[in-house]
C-alpha cells in the first residue's frame, strides 16, 4: 500500500528542507506533536493538512501521500521545448 511510505517521505522531505517537526507544524497550523505522529504512522493528516503539508514541502498531494509522480508536471519541468 503506498500509504505505508507516507511516513518516511514526510520525514525526508522536511529534513531536505531543513525544517523542525515544529517549524512544519507552524507553517501547517497542527501542534507539533501531529507532525511526529504523521512521521511514526500513527496518524493520518486530514485531507486539509495533506495539502498544506504538500505546500509547504513543495511536492504535489499524491506525491507526498502516495508516492504518485504526476508524468505530465513531470514533463513540463523537464522539458520546455515540448510545450
Amino acid at each position: 500500500m503506498a500509504y505505508d511510505e507516507f511516513p518516511k517521505r514526510l520525514k525526508e522531505l522536511r529534513r531536505k528542507k531543513n525544517l523542525s517537526q515544529t517549524e512544519l507544524s507552524k507553517m501547517v497550523g497542527v501542534h507539533y506533536s501531529h507532525i511526529g505522529r504523521y512521521e511514526k504512522g500513527k496518524s493520518k493528516p486530514k485531507a486539509s493538512v495533506l495539502k498544506l503539508l504538500a505546500e509547504a514541502l513543495g511536492v504535489t498531494t499524491d506525491y507526498l501521500f502516495e508516492g504518485k509522480v504526476d508524468l505530465v508536471a513531470k514533463a513540463r519541468l523537464e522539458d520546455q521545448d515540448l510545450l
